[in-house]
């Protein structure tokens, strides 16, 4: 992975909101088009949904190990294509490359499946005490029971018509609805995680520096939150169109499953939402790592000076803790430095290139 991190591609100015037609004119310039790495992520993405639709706990072991894998082999080789030492890096080395130190942790996986989750259990919570609350204290069934639970007479009868008003339609049907928007909402926060942690993983893709990903959490939060306005902004402008088409096949997913499943099973209705939204996401994939890429390359010097900054701020407050002799600490401060030096320069060489290009 080193040969590839010689590169300087070129990135619009800093200032700049990222724009839809930024993202068409760098595609149309990059010609990307069904490409392998596209065929693979696709090809292994759809197996795994279909294994899931048959056996839906199998995406405890796709999602991390085969989707998300190839989700950033995907993304990697469509964003190194074209720089230089690049044409030995294919779809399968970088998908390995996914589980070494220098990009493995940076998804943060288990935070985004912890938060996907919480949302799904406060989502469906919250739902299902207004649906009570709202419209089962008007059923008289419903009532019926409630007063058979306050005054129990005969454990087994309770327990029978409970069973059977859980299996009603008054009770399977907003069950299901309830059930699958919070589990799609669930998978939508987790995607977005994903999403939003996928500009990172290309800081050691092109940086002369790489390190490993878990140390760069710091970072990235740091420069995030210091352009927090900036990044929405880009993300809005550039892809409120898939939003849309997501929330759209998250829908017909769950029509689909009211509909046509006998059995109303909203894991099965939520991998057909999935399953759908993938599918019409296909032409877009390109189009999104290329974004994801230009936002990343347009806040690469900050991703760099907030790096050497924090080290250095880091080194001075602790190094007598950690046993750094004077003449070491400095030596490390003057790479430190050095190394802001560089990019500060070849912020100003594509700021110039940026100017002259415009003014062509």
């Amino acid at each position: 992975m080193s040969n590839t991190n010689q590169s300087n591609p070129k990135t619009k100015k800093e200032v700049e909101r990222l724009q839809f037609k930024d993202v068409i004119t760098s595609l149309k310039e990059e010609k990307h088009g069904f490409s392998p790495q596209l065929f693979w992520f696709v090809f292994f993405t759809l197996l795994s949904l279909i294994l899931a639709y048959i056996f839906p706990y199998s995406l405890i072991i796709t999602l991390p190990l085969v989707i998300v894998p190839s989700w950033f082999a995907f993304n990697s080789v469509t964003c190194i294509k074209g720089v230089k030492n690049s044409e030995n890096i294919n779809f399968f080395v970088m998908f390995k490359s996914y589980f070494s130190p220098l990009f493995f942790g940076g998804y943060r996986i288990l935070l985004g499946f912890l938060k996907g989750l919480a949302t799904y259990v406060g989502v469906s919570s919250i739902s299902f005490t207004v649906y009570s609350q709202v419209a089962l204290n008007k059923n008289a069934e419903y009532q019926a029971i409630m007063e058979q639970m306050n005054n129990p007479t005969d454990i087994a009868e309770l327990m029978n018509d409970l069973n059977e008003f859980m299996m009603s339609e008054t009770m399977v049907k907003p069950i299901f609805l309830i059930t699958s928007i919070g589990l799609l909402l669930g998978i939508a926060v987790f995607l977005q995680h994903v999403l939003k942690h996928s500009m990172k993983m290309r800081r050691n893709l092109f940086t002369r520096s790489p390190m490993p990903m878990r140390q760069f959490h710091l970072v990235d939060r740091k420069v995030r939150k210091d352009n927090r306005g900036l990044l929405w902004a880009s993300y809005l402008a550039s892809s409120w169109f898939i939003q849309v088409l997501v929330i759209l096949s998250a829908a017909s997913g769950v029509v689909i499953g009211y509909f046509l499943l006998r059995d109303f099973d909203p894991i099965k209705a939520v991998i057909i939402s999935v399953f759908i939204g993938f599918v019409l996401l296909i032409p877009l994939f390109n189009y999104i790592s290329m974004m994801q890429n230009m936002l990343y390359l347009s806040l690469r010097h900050k991703y760099e000076e907030t790096f050497v900054n924090m080290t250095l701020e880091f080194l001075t407050k602790f190094k007598d803790k950690l046993g750094i002799e004077e003449e070491e600490a400095k030596k490390i401060e003057a790479i430190l430095n050095e190394t802001k030096k560089a990019t500060e320069e070849e912020k100003k060489t594509i700021e110039e290139e940026d100017n002259n290009s415009e003014e062509k």
